[in-house]
């Protein structure tokens, strides 16, 4: 069902960054729950109640874009057995430690574990929400022939997010990367280098500014998806070629000091 003209008719008369409360077209809550936004190519909107969640976009003379998710499915437990998972043994944590430049208290946060019968680190995909949505079985030997294997409970968004929330998020390919960089700011993994629609309307709905740092090799993809997805919200890029010889979880010293300096210019 589209609800297209009824949003379109909420946001009749706003102008570029006003928003309009009412309620939602589709769950027709009597709580003022939904919010449609103007921005310079068309309208954001999203409705906060947890049962209906209808989201999406709407750009001017082109093709809508409607999101409908119940956020109740994400609360299922993921279509992985994980009974056999077990805690990280210290020297786990040290070798993690070592690879990924990550404290214990960091992994642990994390949420990840071992897996006894392939070896390798279980990840856990969080919500926004802190629900967790998924699993990533990454491995840290060159044998596997998956470097990483990911498990998710429905289709739709699943960027596994790291750090606070509300404020700038750091957006990364990969979940080590966006515990590291959690650090000094929200983070959000997507697991690939795919920025859909979908995934920048969770990320815009959850953070005041997004800042892409893909991997040095997807720098180009990046600045495209700036340019593309730039009228929904705050996108910017940030080069990590200028910064360091890999991406974020493998940054040394003086290259983690580059980075914080270059995020702090970014968010002056």
């Amino acid at each position: 069902m589209s609800y297209e003209l009824d949003i379109k008719e909420m946001a009749r008369g706003l102008r570029v960054e006003e928003s309009h409360r009412g309620h939602c077209p589709k769950c027709k809550a009597d709580e003022e729950a939904f919010i449609v936004t103007r921005k310079a190519n068309g309208l954001v909107f999203i409705c906060h109640r947890a049962s209906c969640d209808l989201r999406g976009c709407i750009r001017s003379g082109g093709e809508g874009y409607v999101l409908e998710r119940s956020v109740g499915k994400l609360q299922e437990k993921p279509p992985l057995d994980a009974s056999s998972f077990r805690p990280l043994s210290k020297a786990d944590l040290r070798g993690l430690e070592g690879r990924y430049g990550l404290a214990p208290a960091q992994i642990r946060a994390a949420g990840w574990l071992f897996v006894p019968e392939s070896g390798r680190i279980a990840m856990p995909i969080w919500s926004p929400r802190g629900v967790q949505r998924g699993w990533v079985l990454r491995s840290l030997e060159v044998s596997h022939r998956a470097k990483a294997l990911t498990y998710k409970e429905v289709d739709g968004p699943m960027p596994s997010w790291h750090g606070p929330r509300g404020g700038p998020v750091v957006v990364v390919e990969d979940i080590p990367s966006a515990v590291r960089a959690a650090k000094y700011t929200g983070a959000a993994a997507l697991i690939g280098t795919t920025l859909s629609t979908d995934k920048v309307l969770e990320l815009l709905e959850w953070s005041s500014r997004v800042i892409l740092a893909l991997d040095i090799d997807a720098t180009s993809k990046a600045i495209d998806y700036a340019k593309k997805y730039s009228w929904m919200g705050n996108l910017c890029v940030i080069s990590l070629s200028n910064i360091m010889r890999g991406d974020i979880k493998d940054m040394d010293s003086e290259e983690e000091q580059r980075y914080t300096e270059t995020l702090s210019t970014m968010l002056r």
